[in-house]
């Protein structure tokens, strides 16, 4: 399940993840990213993961249709975890897509997040 979250950063978008995501999941999110594409050319992601229970793959199939396309209009993302495999994946996959810079953060480390993707 994604939720959005408040986000006081106009170029920004918030979701808190727990649980399995699903196509209605991943519809509202981008549904949300594309009204800030009407504002801005760049959009950044803050992303709490709480629990992550994987990913149906027509929602897999729906994110990346629309992912893979725009993605160089992704600026930053702040993934917030205390989910070691997580932090993990992040340092890997970060330099794999140089256009986007993805940070970890955690729970304790929220203001600090938020306060790196204003820059």
């Amino acid at each position: 399940m994604l939720k959005l979250l408040p986000m006081d950063i106009e170029k920004a978008i918030a979701i808190k993840v727990s649980g399995k995501l699903n196509k209605s999941d991943i519809n509202e999110v981008i549904k949300a990213v594309e009204e800030k594409f009407l504002q801005s050319e760049q959009v950044s992601i803050y992303v709490e993961v709480d629990t992550f229970g994987g990913i149906t793959l027509d929602a897999l199939i729906a994110d990346l249709k629309f992912a893979l396309p725009n993605f160089k209009r992704f600026s930053k993302k702040a993934v917030i975890t205390e989910k070691k495999w997580i932090e993990r994946w992040i340092e890997i996959a970060d330099p794999l897509f140089p256009s986007i810079q993805v940070r970890h953060f955690t729970h304790e480390q929220k203001a600090e997040a938020i306060a790196w993707l204003k820059t």
